[in-house]
């Protein structure tokens, strides 16, 4: 692995090919998840998952598989204060490395060794264009200020895919862009002209053979686009209803798109074998996508899943199916213990946590994920699947932890103060109106951006930390929730890295102030969280990341799924209400597992047995 770590320290080139509102033909990104990365146990796969974008919450959906040469997974474990990641790469080869300085200096040092060129970038509208896809886990607030954890978590402190082939939806439009990274090996990092580490031989230039343009599916429209072999040169190669645009690519591999792409493709000579490989992956990529059926075979998945909620009963109460870590006057009991820490000014705020759980069939873990999408649409929502052993993680988050843009702009949007939806419209807006006037909820959440301005100035320009938006009810599929805004502008010194190191974990899930509720959460919560109050997200090399809260999720791992559920406690906190918000907030979870589990089970749902799933 030696070769391999010196071997991904060189620059990064990025290509992209786009496919103009073809998410719509193929029936989303579910349809185009499924197809691309979604067989067999879809092993070592990411979807960070716009599949609610109402009010312009989230706008683009990220997905990809075990890539090419850059290509890495990484799991890291905290053990006796000795911190272990494993590395593997896309060969399959692995090495250890005990990590003295932690996970979140390696992190840091890793992006730092990556760079991509900004021209390659420039045509795109979104940030992530190849980096770090993954998760930390609640107990990593070791690395971020907390003395210690009390409790060693089951699963992985951490866990991230080096991403280097990735295919993106923009929900605005539809557009499909599949991008590809692949290393820069020329002399002072020029546009590739020759083979690996080898400089350009000026007596090969690049070819171009214009009878090979092939002309397939006759009878489309007509619309130009164009291919930048070089960086400068715009040669028209694509005509058609799909409207290719192939950006800083001329591999030979372009020449042979597929038999039924209803492309014209002029072959060009590739630069290197790395720049091949990233790129012929891109072309099957779009064979593969040109060749979907244009029925949303998803739709299956949702009128199946309509059918089973009718007829359903009973579960959403998780007491029928998952046990819980604390019995119900457990909970309660630990709610009034919180209370007297709060009434001797020990904190302000405490979020206390359990979790549900129960053992599951883990095969096609996928087919639970859609369920969970379709019955709880979120805006940062995500499925990760880390290798065979897992963990596998159905997060359906309404809440962002941390964005960073490229241009230094910071934000987060804490979510506190949760209600039910109602029955009928009137009852609906009943309950909207009654938590915008909570005063106990209102209480919660501007503690929590009292704290996330506090967090964010540590990091940010002076005087730059505002609030754009202050206690906003958003509507989901099962709750009404309360949302503030928190923005800063960067320094210019701090990494990203630096950033969610000063603000994690997310304030809305500690309580105030953070370090001594950190303390008083170990004594009185008796397990680990694990995944669950982390964030899961990316960071780009373009130094933007976009991270969430790890809530509404299931986690499945060891042939267990777990649901992670809490609440505020304040000094207005009544324990049978926080008992019942705990449960509410495992709702859309526990449905998703019940559906899912009804689907797989044989002896289940008879009447629908034998309906395909979109795989």
């Amino acid at each position: 692995m030696a070769k391999n770590e010196e071997h991904i320290r060189s620059k990064l080139r990025l290509s992209h090919i786009k496919l103009p509102g073809f998410a719509r033909n193929v029936g989303g990104s579910s349809s185009l998840f499924c197809e691309l990365f979604g067989t067999g146990s879809a092993e070592d796969t990411f979807w960070l998952d716009s599949s609610n974008r109402d009010e312009g919450r989230a706008r683009f959906s990220f997905m990809g598989g075990r890539g090419g040469d850059i290509w890495r997974r990484i799991t890291y474990s905290i053990s006796d204060d000795v911190g272990v990641a494993k590395v593997e790469d896309a060969a399959g080869q692995c090495e250890e490395k005990v990590l003295e300085n932690g996970f979140l200096d390696y992190l840091n040092d890793q992006l730092q060794l990556y760079s991509c060129r900004k021209e390659d970038c420039k045509p795109l509208p979104f940030e992530f264009n190849g980096g770090f896809v993954g998760y930390l886990g609640y107990e990593l607030k070791v690395e971020c200020g907390a003395q210690m954890s009390c409790h060693k978590s089951p699963f992985p402190d951490a866990s991230f895919f080096l991403a280097d082939r990735l295919v993106v939806v923009d929900h605005s439009n539809e557009d499909v862009y599949i991008l590809a990274l692949y290393e820069d090996l020329s002399p002072h990092n020029q546009a590739l002209k020759g083979g690996v580490g080898k400089p350009a031989d000026k007596k090969a230039p690049r070819e171009r053979s214009d009878d090979s343009v092939q002309r397939l599916q006759p009878g489309l429209s007509s619309k130009d686009a164009s291919i930048h072999g070089d960086g400068t040169s715009n040669d028209i190669i694509t005509k058609g209803v799909f409207a290719t645009e192939l950006c800083s690519c001329s591999s030979r591999c372009m020449s042979n798109i597929g038999a039924e792409s209803g492309t014209e493709v002029s072959r060009f000579c590739s630069g290197s074998d790395s720049q091949a490989s990233a790129e012929a992956w891109m072309v099957e990529t779009v064979e593969k996508i040109l060749g979907m059926s244009q029925i949303d075979e998803n739709a299956l998945l949702c009128r199946r899943l309509s059918t089973c909620l009718a007829s359903s009963s009973g579960i959403d109460d998780p007491s029928s199916t998952f046990t819980s870590r604390k019995t119900r006057n457990e909970y309660l009991k630990d709610v009034g213990q919180c209370l007297d820490y709060i009434r001797d000014g020990e904190s302000y705020e405490i979020c206390l946590t359990t979790q549900l759980q129960k053992k599951i069939n883990s095969q096609k873990p996928l087919r639970l994920y859609l369920t969970l999408r379709e019955t709880n649409p979120a805006p940062y929502a995500a499925w990760l699947q880390f290798g065979a052993a897992g963990p596998c993680i159905c997060c359906s988050s309404p809440e962002r932890f941390l964005r960073l843009d490229s241009s230094g702009t910071l934000e987060a949007k804490p979510i506190k103060g949760t209600l039910p939806r109602g029955s009928s419209p009137q009852e609906d807006e009943m309950l909207r109106s009654q938590l915008e006037h909570s005063e106990k909820d209102r209480a919660e959440n501007l503690m929590i951006v009292d704290l996330l301005r506090n967090d964010l100035g540590r990091v940010c320009q002076p005087g730059s930390v505002h609030v754009p938006s202050l206690m906003k009810v958003e509507t989901y599929s099962t709750v009404h929730t309360m949302v503030s805004t928190v923005r800063g502008k960067k320094k210019e010194e701090v990494t990203p890295v630096d950033c969610v190191r000063a603000a994690f974990p997310g304030g809305s899930m500690t309580g105030a102030p953070k370090m001594r509720t950190l303390e008083i959460l170990d004594t009185v919560e008796s397990s680990a969280r694990g995944i669950y109050s982390g964030t899961i997200g990316f960071f780009s090399f373009n130094n933007s990341f976009d991270l969430n809260i790890v809530i509404r999720t299931v986690i499945i791992y060891n042939g267990e799924a777990s649901i992670g559920a809490g609440g505020a406690i304040v000094s207005l906190s009544d324990p049978e209400a926080e008992y019942a918000e705990m449960l509410l907030k495992t709702k859309a979870s526990v449905r998703a597992v019940s559906l899912f589990e009804n689907e797989t089970d044989p002896s289940t749902n008879q009447e629908h047995k034998g309906c395909p799933l979109p795989f």
